[in-house]
C-alpha cells in the first residue's frame, strides 16, 4: 500500500496558484513524502469549511482538478465507483457539485484542454500525467448532476468538445491508453441519453441507464457512440 501511495503522489499537472485557496501540502514536499494512505491524503486536502462558501465555481473548478492525487479515482473496481469514494471524502467535490453552474464551470475549463500543452520532452511520469489528467476531468464531467446542470445548448456544445477530445486522443494512440477513449465515450452516452438520443441494443430504458452508471461501457459499442454524438452534433439525430 505504501508503494501504491508513492507512485500515486507524484502526479500532480494543473497549478491552482490562481484560486483563492491551495493545498498546503503538494507532491514535492517532504509532508507529503510523509503521507502513507490515500485516508491521510484526503485528510490533509480538505478545504478549510470556513472558505468553501466564498470560493467562487471557478476557483472550485481549479482546486477540485488540482487535486493532489487524482489517481486515487482509479484504484476502484469502476470510474463511478472511484468518483463516489472521491466526493464521500473531498469537501471540494461535494460543494462544486452542489453550485448550480457546476457543468458551465467544468465545461469551460474542459474546451481549454489541448494536446498542444504537451511536451515531447517530458518524462514518462509527466506524460502519464497529462493523459491521466484527461480522465480525471471526464470523470467528473461525465456526473449527473454536472450533466443536467447544462442548458440544452451547452450539452450540445459539451458533445462538440467530447468528439475533438476523441479524435485528438485517437490521433495520440500512443499516448493516450483505450481506457481514456472509453471515458469519452461516457460523457457522449450520457448527453446522448439526456436529450434521448441514445442508441443501443440494450432492451428497456433501466438497462440502458444500469449499463451508463459505472463508466465501464460494458456492452457498448464505442465507435458508435462517437458515430451518434457527431450525428446529434451535426443534427442528423
Amino acid at each position: 500500500a505504501v508503494l501504491l501511495v508513492a507512485l500515486l503522489v507524484g502526479y500532480h499537472v494543473v497549478s491552482a496558484q490562481d484560486a483563492m485557496w491551495n493545498y498546503p501540502v503538494k507532491p514535492g514536499m517532504i509532508q507529503w513524502q510523509q503521507l502513507t494512505s490515500v485516508d491521510a491524503m484526503y485528510e490533509i486536502c480538505q478545504i478549510p469549511e470556513n472558505l468553501l462558501n466564498s470560493l467562487s465555481t471557478e476557483s472550485l473548478v481549479q482546486i477540485c482538478l488540482s487535486y493532489p492525487a487524482p489517481l486515487t479515482l482509479f484504484l476502484y473496481n469502476s470510474p463511478q465507483d472511484g468518483f463516489n469514494n472521491f466526493y464521500t471524502n473531498f469537501n471540494g467535490i461535494r460543494e462544486l457539485l452542489d453550485r448550480q453552474n457546476v457543468g458551465y464551470g467544468l465545461l469551460s475549463r474542459y474546451s481549454q484542454m489541448s494536446y498542444a500543452d504537451f511536451d515531447t520532452l517530458w518524462n514518462i511520469e509527466l506524460q502519464g500525467a497529462f493523459s491521466f489528467h484527461y480522465q480525471f476531468t471526464e470523470i467528473i464531467l461525465s456526473q449527473d448532476r454536472v450533466i443536467q446542470s447544462l442548458s440544452q445548448e451547452e450539452r450540445k456544445l459539451l458533445l462538440e468538445e467530447t468528439i475533438k477530445k476523441y479524435d485528438m486522443k485517437y490521433a495520440h494512440s500512443d499516448l493516450f491508453g483505450g481506457n481514456n477513449l472509453i471515458l469519452t465515450a461516457w460523457i457522449m452516452a450520457k448527453v446522448l441519453y439526456v436529450e434521448n438520443s441514445l442508441i443501443t441494443n440494450f432492451s428497456s430504458q433501466t438497462d440502458i441507464v444500469k449499463s451508463l452508471e459505472s463508466g465501464q461501457m460494458i456492452g457498448y459499442d464505442i465507435l458508435s457512440i462517437y458515430q451518434q454524438a457527431q450525428a446529434y452534433v451535426n443534427g442528423n439525430n
